[in-house]
């Protein structure tokens, strides 16, 4: 794990209440894909994931498949929504994932295009995953594109940790 995504694992599990995938005792029909962080959250009854994976060896079609592999995952989390923590939550909103692929030495604009269109699933069904490119040499977030507008844990929060790391 490269010391970028250390860096913000451990502030997305202190500051943001993520939980590393590999310390829950949570059963799952999909095996978690195999990248730097993986961090889970309750929120509102809903189950939020986040990845983030060293991209800088990434190309295309590993990047599409890791977006792939992770919607894969996230959507067989959506029945665990609103159950995660026993008791806290009654209503189920969904299963959410924002996969975070980290540039050290800069990301060329076409990477960051493909990466913003690799959105998978739909709001609709409360069952969708974002993907974001993270250029850690220029300190910028490239968000995905269409709704949700938003996601958490918000672009400038990414963006002010990797400002502090450099």
């Amino acid at each position: 794990m490269s010391d970028t995504i250390s860096f913000l694992s451990r502030r997305l599990t202190s500051e943001k209440e993520f939980a590393q995938f590999s310390e829950l005792d949570l059963p799952t029909p999909v095996a978690p894909p195999a990248i730097g962080f993986l961090g889970l959250r309750e929120y509102w009854g809903s189950i939020m994931t986040i990845g983030l994976v060293e991209a800088s060896r990434l190309g295309t079609d590993e990047i599409r498949a890791l977006a792939d592999e992770f919607y894969g995952f996230t959507h067989a989390l959506l029945p665990f929504a609103g159950r995660f923590r026993v008791g806290l939550a009654t209503t189920r909103l969904g299963s959410f994932g924002l996969i975070v692929f980290v540039f050290h030495a800069g990301c060329e604009d076409a990477t960051v295009r493909l990466i913003q269109e690799c959105k998978r699933g739909s709001a609709w069904k409360k069952d969708y995953c974002v993907c974001w490119a993270l250029d850690a040499a220029r300190g910028r977030v490239h968000t995905h594109r269409g709704f949700p507008l938003t996601m958490f844990p918000g672009r400038r929060y990414l963006e002010r940790l990797i400002a502090v790391a450099a």
